[in-house]
């Protein structure tokens, strides 16, 4: 019984030491746009999903409404990075998530993004902090993903900046974040599960 209880104590203290060393578990951001769209077409928005635009404005396209034939094969809605001015001729927008917290570990960032589609060549800047600054060029259409390493535990914002010139911007459909579990540390943090298992076995076994 002592040697259960150990076991038990063990595991517990184990999963205590992992909470701040592992990510977050699940779904840390995610965002299709779908919802957001459902009354269909949306110019010169500042607020598109869990996205807030930080600079000018973007288009909310939904495939049922204008400009629907914008957004990629497979999505019911999408975002035009480079909204609608009035009388501005340089429309590049920021959207951001806001801030997101990751502890220590490895994270995934996949997003299906979109050249502008019309006759014009794009170029968006994806960021998540200090941890990525990365440029795409008349990006085409299907899914884009990134391994992210966090060393230390921080907070970071998802942003998508537009630098292409005009009203007509690449276009969003998707994005999101996911923490990415180790083996090694899946398997410690089931030790409580396993030292409990074990002492309930046992207690069942003298009872009988």
């Amino acid at each position: 019984m002592k040697r259960l209880n150990s076991l038990f104590l063990f595991g517990a203290l184990g999963l205590a030491s992992l909470a701040s060393a592992v990510p977050v578990s699940g779904t840390i951001f995610t965002d299709g746009f779908a919802a957001a769209a459902a009354g269909g077409t949306q110019l010169g928005v500042t607020t598109a999903g869990n996205f807030k635009a930080t600079q000018n404005n973007v288009d909310l396209i939904s495939v049922t409404g204008a400009f629907g034939n914008l957004c990629p094969a497979g999505f019911t809605a999408c975002v035009d990075l480079d909204g609608t001015g009035a009388g501005n001729a340089n429309e590049q927008a920021v959207i951001s998530s806001g801030s997101l917290y990751f502890g220590t570990g490895q994270y995934e960032l996949t997003f299906d993004m979109a050249s502008t589609q019309r006759g014009v060549t794009g170029q968006t800047t994806v960021s998540l902090g200090s941890l990525l600054d990365e440029s795409f060029t008349d990006p085409q259409p299907g899914e884009t993903s990134i391994l992210i390493n966090v060393s230390s535990p921080t907070t970071a914002a998802l942003e998508f900046q537009s630098d292409t010139p005009g009203e007509i911007g690449d276009i969003l459909a998707a994005a999101s974040i996911v923490a990415v579990p180790e083996p090694s540390s899946a398997l410690l943090m089931s030790l409580p599960l396993l030292g409990i298992g074990a002492l309930a076995y046992r207690r069942s076994k003298v009872r009988a």
